[in-house]
């Protein structure tokens, strides 16, 4: 071999060596770095100006891929996932494990400032299993990249509409399926809390569920109003409204978007949040928004003018120098926007000297006077006069453990009786009532059913809705034009018609609670009524028709002319037997040892027994619309008066009905959970022959005599005491926040000193009003006789 062709194979094996040299350099060095140039498949936030182009790609990926999906790259700091692992990898700390899966799952990633979002999909799309479908992770990068929550939700990425985003703070929003619509939720990163969007106002076609859009948006702008942690959003549907602390609450107003808002402060509650909206149709409104308070209000401008106190949502107060200022709001539901009312009261003379609460005190004239907004707000007769309050004088308070409650029952005999437990005129088969229950079912609220049957056709009345049973299903035939009431009590039990008859060309219908009878055309139209006290039984006989009433019992012809009217016939007893009845209050129960007579009151029916003669009576008077209210029988004079809370039926001593008035309960009403200490309480004054009763937030004078009722006094939302007639005057306690009650259970014993009580007199002659206040709650009171006649008060609190 020459010297040439030796100088080219020693040459040629050096390139091939070093060639191999630099080859295997950079194949150790592709594998020092780990990281292919790889296409990743995520979604995530385009990157601030200044950083490197770097744009991955939208969409799924699996997480048990082989190839690296990039999910945050910065310079050498990368993070990633890689065959069911979540990585990070920098110069300085090498590679680390941030997460492992158990399992193959479908994921995605969205990127928001310093914060990375990935959720998994447990439960395939369309797959039918149920369960918690997507779970969900986060990482805040910086200083150093770190898992800070996990938690599973009903959605997955699978079910996502829309990812949207806010850069301050740091938010993102989410869209999700649920069910034929969707829900809308926002991940906060700052608490890792996960909170779902409460819906007001919604507008159904706003709120139609959207097409999916991939990757992350972002809302144009961020507002924040005043300092207060208030921030607000707006997208095609409206507005969102989210205050971090201290319970991260939102809100979506579909159509409205939030443009102002303002801490108001509560004179017996805490400051609520109350923002100022404008609708897609430019009109502005108010509501409240951290606290529940849905109720849309029409804007009123002077509310953003002043400091304005709020005494509740739908009220707000300002005192001024020489005025007092209300703009208040009726309640008409969200639907019904009433306007606002403004009103003034005048305190020119008076010096506002202090204030607590809904308490104001003024030095009047060298004396110190007091003003309850509550007072001023809702009482009927609000002249000064009947508002300002003076401290109250002569009063001695005691305290005492509560004693047990007891119930007043008494027992007494009475006629053999059975309970009405349906109202029928034959047997009602069990389908008819499987029917009526499936269309109308009891529950917490009791309908009033009237089923009879003629021929063999059944027909049956469910508060207003009638019904004919045909074909094995209820058909109904329209809505009688009848009165309805309801009992209230732990659960509700309405009153409706109690019977009602088929005629040729129509119906007659026993309007009980209206006290009328009807003759209605086969449209359920009223051709004809006839005033009836509380008609309660229909017979036909012939061409006449038969009607019993609390008052007679009347005889007409088929064109409801009253042909006749008498008495109720009495009864024989003979063969009935006595039993015992144990829970009668103590005035539904009298006996007249002048007539013979025992009258007693049971389950809606006035009995009056002649033990003597054996023979007896009875009639439907009707229910209490406050089950809390007995029932009373008073004998006054040559009278027995029968009271209920809303009618009184006046019957001489021989048991014959003399007459009849009604005083319906009117709205607002004290009534269920707002029932007054004092309900039903009752004085009688002999000396003008007038009694007053409390009926719900009003005080009545009753001259039934004269057949008259008025009311003496009202102040709507307080809660009014048992009545106290002292001299010529009628006392009681008042509490003018009917709450009051309710903070007591739920702050104890130290919420006594934060409260007043107002003790009301009314002077029976002028019916004028003077109010006297004293601080502290208390639970009852007594009045005796002072110095020189003048009432000596024990205010009684019980621990």
């Amino acid at each position: 071999m020459n010297r040439r062709m030796r100088t080219f194979i020693i040459l040629g094996s050096i390139t091939v060596i070093t060639l191999s040299i630099v080859l295997f350099y950079s194949i150790a060095t592709k594998k020092a770095n780990h990281v292919p140039a790889v296409e990743p498949a995520v979604s995530i936030e385009l990157p601030d100006a200044g950083e490197s182009a770097w744009q991955p790609m939208e969409g799924e990926f699996m997480t048990d891929k082989k190839e690296p999906q990039v999910l945050w790259k910065r310079g050498p700091q990368t993070i990633y996932v890689q065959d069911l692992h979540l990585y990070y990898i920098s110069d300085e700390a090498g590679e680390e494990v941030l997460h492992e899966w158990k399992k193959p799952l479908s994921a995605q990633a969205w990127l928001n400032g310093e914060h990375l979002l990935i959720g998994t999909q447990l439960i395939e799309e369309g797959s039918g299993k149920e369960g918690r479908r997507g779970d969900w992770m986060a990482v805040r990068i910086e200083p150093k990249p770190v898992v800070t929550t996990q938690e599973e939700l009903f959605f997955g990425p699978q079910e996502v509409l829309t990812m949207t985003a806010a850069k301050e703070p740091r938010l993102f929003f989410v869209k999700a399926i649920n069910g034929p619509g969707f829900s809308e939720h926002i991940f906060d990163p700052s608490s890792n809390k996960w909170v779902s969007l409460n819906r007001q106002f919604i507008d159904d076609a706003a709120m139609k569920k959207t097409e999916k859009a991939q990757g992350l948006h972002y809302f144009s702008d961020t507002q924040s109003f005043h300092g207060t942690s208030i921030y607000a959003f707006t997208d095609e549907i409206g507005g969102i409204v989210y205050i971090p602390e201290p319970n991260n609450d939102a809100w979506r107003y579909a159509g409205y978007e939030l443009i102002d808002a303002k801490q108001v402060t509560f004179l017996e509650d805490s400051p609520q949040f109350i923002g100022r909206f404008r609708s897609q149709d430019g009109q502005e409104a108010l509501t409240f928004i951290n606290n529940g308070f849905s109720s849309l209000l029409p804007a009123e401008p002077r509310l953003w003018q002043k400091d304005w106190q709020a005494l509740n949502p739908r009220t707000f107060t300002y005192a001024s120098p020489g005025r007092l200022e209300v703009i208040q709001y009726k309640d008409g539901g969200a639907k019904k926007r009433n306007p606002p009312i403004y009103t003034q009261f005048s305190t020119q003379g008076a010096k506002l000297a202090a204030a607590k609460g809904s308490f104001m005190e003024f030095e009047l004239n060298g004396e110190t006077k007091y003003i309850s907004w509550h007072d001023l707000i809702h009482a009927e007769n609000s002249n000064p006069e009947a508002i300002w309050a003076s401290a109250i004088n002569n009063v001695t308070v005691k305290r005492e453990n509560r004693p047990p409650h007891s119930f007043d029952w008494v027992s007494h005999d009475v006629l053999e009786w059975s309970f009405e437990e349906d109202n029928t005129n034959a047997s009602i088969p069990a389908k008819v009532k499987q029917a009526v229950d499936e269309e109308h079912q009891d529950s917490d609220y009791s309908f009033a059913k009237t089923y009879r049957k003629f021929g063999s056709r059944w027909y049956v009345l469910v508060d207003r809705q009638f019904y004919e049973y045909k074909d094995n299903e209820l058909v109904k035939i329209g809505e009688l034009p009848i009165k309805v009431t309801v009992t209230t009590g732990e659960g509700f039990s309405s009153r409706g018609a109690r019977d009602f008859a088929r005629v040729a060309d129509g119906w007659i219908v026993a309007d009980t609670e209206g006290s009328r009878v009807l003759l209605l055309n086969d449209k359920l139209e009223i051709k004809t009524k006839l005033e009836v006290a509380a008609p309660y039984q229909l017979a036909l006989e012939g061409e006449q028709l038969h009607i019993a009433s609390t008052a007679y019992r009347y005889s007409t012809d088929m064109a409801l002319r009253q042909m006749s009217a008498k008495p109720q016939p009495f009864q024989s007893t003979a063969g009935m037997k006595k039993t015992v009845f144990e829970h009668f209050h103590p005035q539904e129960w009298y006996q007249d040892r002048q007539s013979g007579l025992t009258w007693y009151y049971l389950n809606g029916y006035l009995y009056q027994y002649d033990e003597g003669k054996r023979e007896y009576r009875s009639s439907y008077i009707g229910y209490n619309e406050n089950a809390i209210a007995g029932v009373r029988i008073i004998p006054y004079e040559d009278e027995v008066i029968v009271l209920l809370d809303r009618r009184l039926e006046r019957f001489d001593r021989q048991g014959r009905w003399l007459s009849s008035l009604a005083f319906p309960r009117s709205e607002p009403d004290g009534i269920y959970d707002r029932t007054t200490q004092g309900e039903n309480s009752l004085i009688i004054d002999e000396a003008t022959d007038v009694f007053y009763l409390v009926q719900g937030y009003r005080i009545l004078g009753i001259d039934w005599k004269r057949n008259e009722v008025k009311t003496i006094f009202r102040q709507n939302y307080a809660d009014i005491g048992e009545l106290i007639k002292h001299g010529g005057y009628l006392y009681f306690m008042l509490r003018s926040n009917e709450n009051d009650r309710y903070r007591l259970q739920e702050e104890g014993k130290n919420a006594r000193t934060k409260m007043h009580t107002e003790i009301v007199k009314i002077d029976l002659r002028s019916l004028s009003v003077h109010r006297s206040l004293a601080e502290g709650y208390y639970d009852e009171m007594s009045i005796d006789a002072g110095a020189d006649s003048q009432p000596a008060f024990v205010l009684m609190s019980y621990s």
